[in-house]
């Protein structure tokens, strides 16, 4: 297993500000913070609610985003992170097909 730069914990995500930790590993420091995801705007096709596997979607956009934001850059260097995100739709993610696309993209 590769060396890790970067470690994401996120609480599950809710319409409300959520925990997460941040993990430094070049120094050890930890950095605690709140993300708020607020579907309840996102109405598709009339339903009230946002469909789970879409909603875990945004979740993960969330993520990587806040991981995008928040990690130290040096000039134009790769850099390894794992993030730690419950999502609804665990059989989903645990495909290979599936897995490995979203590995692509953030490749």
């Amino acid at each position: 297993m590769q060396n890790i730069d970067y470690s994401f914990f996120f609480e599950p995500v809710q319409n409300q500000y959520n925990k997460v930790r941040f993990r430094d590993h070049s120094d050890g420091s930890l950095l605690d913070f709140e993300v708020c995801l607020d579907d309840s705007q996102l109405r598709i096709d009339g339903l009230d609610t946002v469909p789970s596997i879409s909603a875990d979607l945004l979740d993960l956009a969330m993520a990587i985003h806040a991981v995008d934001r928040l990690v130290k850059r040096q000039k134009n260097l790769p850099y390894s992170f794992q993030i730690e995100l419950p999502v609804r739709n665990l059989d989903v993610f645990l495909r290979n097909a599936i897995t490995e696309k979203i590995s692509m993209l953030l490749e």
